[in-house]
């Protein structure tokens, strides 16, 4: 039977990280309104959506 060399957590090498998609700055063609608009609704989420009452008071008689 032959023994198997367990590797540590040391002994691995994990391959680079690599962006699986560009940046908008990193675009060649400029973005079109559709996009910009994405972008824009993007970097403002969630500020841009309204708390919702959860109740409301009627002032008192």
């Amino acid at each position: 039977m032959m023994d198997k060399k367990h590797s540590t957590d040391s002994e691995t090498q994990v391959p680079p990280v690599i962006e699986d998609k560009p940046t908008p700055g990193d675009q060649t063609r400029p973005l079109t309104p559709e996009e910009d608009l994405d972008h824009a609704v993007e970097e403002t989420f969630p500020a841009s959506d309204p708390i919702s009452p959860s109740r409301i008071d009627t002032p008192s008689t």
